[in-house]
Formats: structure tokens, sequence, C-alpha cells
């Protein structure tokens, strides 16, 4: 990012369709505001950021959540569609310092985030969440070729959720399936769930991560940069008594991240090509109280590779392209429910984009890109004298979703001009359409909730660089 550099930026974004797994929302609607800048003030680098959205979902099924925990061991769950308003607002800050010259930069980071989650529908999710992350780092250059950093980050945070009623007359009911409300844990236990005084928890969250970095620039106009990442984070899921300070521990989760990217990167004068490999897993372990042992398993493995080229034409003309692929394998475990449940895709995407520069520091701009998923192996293994609710509801719709082929093509528009006195501003528009191809896998199951065929989103923003 260069220096002395401001933006300012309004986005809207929609998305309609039931190609979802079955804890998404059929249609959502958001809007943000985002501001970030950059300075120098003597030797000391500064940088901050401020995002701020507030959306709305409105058929929000099986997952009284935040949206930023998707792989919780333990949560609330209903079946009726809830009306879900969300708002999120996030601060970064960044200041760094060079203590030798202009060499040895220390820096140090902070995030913040905190979020207010609610339906207005019974049975009601209240949610509220906090994030607080602290990011350390040193670097050092050996002559002008070679630099390395070191990194920490330590964070914690707390997630308070909640269901209740606006009719009491529910808070006990037993008759009508769509109000109940059920305690989700593992990957396929469903407990009718209405007790009045604990319909609550809160989730408290811890985390350290080690950091590594290298860029060297020893070859012809051309950079390696290798990061690596490694940590975890615990949770803790507890119910706070009522009548004494203490608590009791409903389950623990804990998430190993190990992530690696590695890139080369050649720029010339006509022309630049950035070529990437990345690695990320996370290993996600529950350990149930009740069972006294880890009952719950969720895994995901990601890699593959990217490949951006930028082509510069004498006429000003800028012609972007990318390509990729990625192996993308998920593996969900109940021991208590007998699961054992993977599913391994392959996604193939493409794009081209272009950018004209016109008179006056005007320009235009397009772009098309695609995807292709393609499932390539899978494991089903759900006992049916094990089942429940949330086998038909959850886990069989969320199987056909995510072992289904698909693709996508979406396409984008903007345009820049001078709008005020040192200020340069753009129009961006775009519009994605996916949809699944082939029939689903035939379970032999009840299932309550197929997915659909197809979902479109589309978004619009004003953006201002200053």
């Amino acid at each position: 990012m260069p220096n002395k550099y401001n933006n300012l930026s309004v986005k809207y974004d929609f998305a309609k369709g039931h190609y979802i797994p079955v804890q998404g929302a059929s249609q959502v609607q958001s809007i943000s505001l985002f501001s970030e800048g950059k300075t120098t003030l003597e030797k000391f680098h500064l940088y901050g950021s401020f995002n701020y959205q507030r959306s709305t979902e409105d058929s929000t099924r099986w997952a009284h959540q935040s949206r930023f925990n998707n792989s919780s061991p333990l949560y609330f769950g209903s079946m009726k569609n809830n009306h879900y308003e969300r708002s999120v607002y996030q601060i970064n800050a960044a200041i760094s310092r060079p203590m030798i010259e202009h060499n040895l930069p220390i820096s140090i980071g902070l995030e913040y985030r905190i979020g207010n989650h609610f339906s207005n529908n019974d049975p009601r999710g209240d949610i509220k969440d906090f994030q607080l992350n602290i990011n350390p780092a040193i670097g050092y250059t050996f002559g002008e070729k070679l630099s390395i950093g070191l990194g920490y980050q330590y964070g914690y945070g707390r997630e308070q959720i909640g269901v209740g009623y606006k009719n009491s007359s529910y808070t006990e009911n037993t008759v009508d399936a769509q109000l109940s409300n059920y305690l989700i844990t593992g990957y396929g236990g469903a407990q009718l769930f209405q007790i009045k005084n604990q319909l609550r928890y809160n989730n408290d969250q811890n985390r350290q991560y080690a950091k590594f970095f290298i860029n060297y620039s020893g070859l012809s106009n051309a950079n390696i940069i290798l990061a690596l990442k490694k940590g975890k984070e615990n949770e803790l899921f507890k119910r706070n008594l009522t009548d004494n300070p203490g608590y009791n521990t409903l389950m623990s989760y804990e998430i190993n991240h190990t992530s690696a990217d590695l890139i080369w990167y050649k720029r010339g004068e006509q022309a630049e090509i950035n070529f990437s490999l990345n690695y990320d897993y996370k290993a996600g372990s529950g350990y149930d109280q009740e069972l006294a042992g880890v009952n719950y398993i969720n895994d995901e493995e990601c890699y593959g590779l990217k490949i951006y080229y930028t082509l510069k034409g004498k006429n000003g003309l800028i012609n972007n392209l990318n390509f990729g692929v990625q192996h993308i394998e998920n593996v969900k475990r109940d021991g208590n429910n007998g699961i054992d449940i993977s599913f391994n895709r392959i996604k193939l995407n493409a794009g081209w984009g272009i950018n004209k520069p016109l008179k006056k520091n005007h320009s235009i701009g397009a772009g098309i890109s695609t995807f292709y998923i393609l499932k390539t192996s899978s494991t089903f293994l759900a006992p049916i004298e094990n089942e429940n609710i949330f086998f038909n509801s959850v886990m069989y719709p969320d199987y056909l979703f995510y072992t289904s082929n698909n693709y996508s093509v979406a396409l984008s528009a903007d345009y820049s001009f001078p709008s005020f006195k040192g200020i340069q501003t753009s129009i961006k528009l775009s519009g994605n359409y996916i949809q699944r191809l082939g029939n689903y896998i035939d379970l032999q199951r009840t299932i309550l909730n197929t997915p659909g065929k197809d979902r479109f989103s589309s978004n619009i923003s004003l953006n201002l660089y200053f």
C-alpha cells in the first residue's frame, strides 16, 4: 500500500437462491462501510482501517450462531425459518518503526471486532460476540536481497448465545416442532431443550499463533516469498450459574491450524506474473464433558495453486488473467452417533479482466470469471438406527450439497473518474450465478430440506481514493 493513501467505500450486497447448506440463508442483503489509510509520521509508519457491516437474513434455520464459528461443536438450533439481523464492527490498527536506520522494523497490530446478531421471530436467537487479536512482529534485511520476519499472534474473545420467546407460552412447547429449540452437540446429537433459565451459554476463546516470513529478491526482477503460520485456538463452552459465580462446563473445543504460502513474483515493463502455492489445514476436536472424551472431529484441508498474469499494452490497455486449481477435503466425525462423513472436491477457476485508461484520469474496466467444482470422492456412514431430526434436517441435505458438482459465472464492470480535488472515484458492479450440475446422490433416507438448484448474488460499490 502506498504511503499517504486513504480509501472510503460503501457497498451493497444481495444474494438469493436455495443452492446453499441448510444453515445458510436463502436471501441475504447487506450494506457495508469501509475506510482505511496509511501514513508516515517521522520514522513511524501508521495504518488503520474501519469496517461496519449490517446484514439481514430472511430464512436462517438450525443455527443460532454468529457466522464466525461454523465448525462449533455445540449450539442451539430450531426448524423454523428465522429472520436474522446482524451488525458487525471491525477496527484494525498497526504501527511500525525501523530501529536501525531503515532496518530492523518492529511493529504491533491490533484487530478488534464486535458483533450483535438477533432474530425477531420465535424462537429468538440473541448472540453477542467480540474478538481481540494482538500481533507483534520483527524483521531484518540482510544486504538488499533477503528479508526475514517473525511474528506472534495472541487473541481472545467471547460469544454469548441465548434463545428466548416473546410469546411465553412457547417456552415449554413440546407439540409444535417448528417452535422447539434443540441443543446440537457434535455432528449428530440433537436434544430437545426448552429449559427456560438454561437457554443460554458462553463460548470463551483464546488463540496463539507463530508466524514466519521470508522474501528473497536476488533473482532477475523477481521475488520469492514464503509465509508460514502455525498455532491453535481453544474454546470453552460453559453456562454460568445464577446462584453463585461458578459455571458448568458443557464442552471444550481445540482447533489446530497450519498454513503455508509460497509465491514467485516477476515484474517487467510490459508484463507481471504471480505464481503461488497455498496450503491450509484446520483440525478441530471437541471434548464432551458428559461422555468424558473426544466425541467430535471436524477437519478441513485445502491446497492448490494460482497464477496471475498482467499484460500492459502500448495503448494503455491492461489485461489481467488468472487461473487456479484447488483441492478441498472435509471430514466430520461423531463418535457418540457413529458418524463418519467426508467429501473431497476439486475447484477449477479462471478469469479475464481488462482496464482501459481514458482522457483526464478516467478509466473503464470489465471482467469475467468462472469456476467449476467437481466431487472426486466421499464417504457416508450414518447408522439409521441412530437417526434423529438433525440427520433428516441438516446432515443428509448438507451431504447432498457438498457432494454435488456445480459451476459459476461472474461478470463485473467499473468506471473510475476524478470527482473532487484530489479525490478519485470509482463505481463497481458485479453479479454471480451458480448452478448445480446433475442430480443429487440418492441416500435412500428421509430428507426434509433438499437443497435447490441455483443461486444469484450481486453487489454495487462506491469507492473514493485520496
